[in-house]
Order: C-alpha cells, then structure tokens, then sequence
C-alpha cells in the first residue's frame, strides 16, 4: 500500500458486537491496536502552521506522552495566552474534535444498513 493510501473494510449492517464476535475475539490473547491517523490543513492549527498527518491520542493518555499526544499538545500551545491552564486544555480539547470532525467530513456517508431480516 503506498503512502497515503487507505484500506476500507466495509462491515454494512453490522453491529459493534457483530463486529466483535465475527472479525475479532473476546479473550485476552488477541489485542486490537490501530493506530488513527487524521490529516490536519495548513493554517487549521495556527495561522502559519504546516499542518500533516497526526495520530490521534487514545482516550485514556489524551494528555499522555508518544506520538498521540503531539496534536493536542500543539493544540494546547496554540491556545489563547489570556487562558489559564484549564481553559486552555478545554480549548484544544474543543479545537481536536473540530479537527476529528474536519477529518471525517471528506469521506463519504457509509450506505445505509440492509433491511430487517436481510443477511450480509
């Protein structure tokens, strides 16, 4: 797969538990790990910022260390200066699900799921 290419599975109609049960497993012997990615324009952080492809931290290490934390760190030093510290992390944490919802804006709507009672 080339840089900057995407590999989409389409799973219509199912469910998170569907999902779960049929592509992955409940036990502790197999971990699901992805690493999200979004894209973010230049000038979206800051006027003058390059912008690039930024992993998105996990909920639990939101305001952790590793390559998930570089974007709403970013986010963070862009803030305000007028801010206090927790206004400011409220602001970048507002400023990330704007970027998220950016992101998700360019893809297409999925279909729409199989009538009741259809199989996949």
């Amino acid at each position: 797969i080339a840089p900057g290419e995407e590999v989409q599975l389409c799973y219509c109609g199912w469910d998170f538990l569907t999902m779960w049960e049929r592509a992955g497993f409940f036990d502790r012997t197999n971990v699901h790990d992805a690493i999200v990615q979004i894209h973010v324009a230049p000038g979206a952080i800051a006027e003058g910022h390059a912008g690039g492809v930024y992993a998105l931290p996990r909920e639990h290490a939101l305001w952790g260390e590793g390559e998930g934390a570089v974007l709403i760190k970013e986010l963070l030093e862009s803030a305000p200066r007028e801010l206090g510290l927790e206004d400011a992390r409220r602001h970048a944490e507002i400023r990330l699900a704007e970027l998220i919802r950016a992101h998700l804006s360019g893809y297409a709507a999925p279909p729409a799921p199989p009538a009741p009672g259809v199989e996949d």
